[in-house]
């Protein structure tokens, strides 16, 4: 028989974290996907974005289109990297606070 012998171990935690991020304009509902492991680090894998206005979930096409008409021809991406990134650095801080001890 063949002996088999464990030579290491890593367990992450797959999380989604969900963010509301409203403006005067509107809401974006931000779903941050990560994987942390024992240490708390955080490894974002994806990030996905649902856009409302007055309360109601907007089509992703419709609002893009809405949001260039309004402020400009690229300027959607420029707003949504800025909504994703600030849902990112709050993943980033809480599992920081974890790691810190601080709660």
């Amino acid at each position: 028989m063949t002996k088999i012998t464990l030579h290491d171990h890593y367990e992450f935690v797959s999380v989604a974290r969900i963010y509301e991020i409203t403006d005067q304009f509107c809401t974006a509902r931000v779903s941050v996907h990560a994987m942390v492991d024992q240490e708390c680090d955080v490894d974002i894998n994806d990030v996905e974005v649902e856009w409302y206005i007055n309360g109601q979930r907007t089509i992703y096409s419709g609002f893009k289109k809405l949001y260039e008409e309004l402020f400009g021809i690229n300027s959607y991406k420029k707003y949504s990297e800025s909504v994703c990134s600030a849902a990112e650095d709050a993943t980033y801080s809480y599992y920081q606070t974890l790691k810190s001890g601080a709660k």
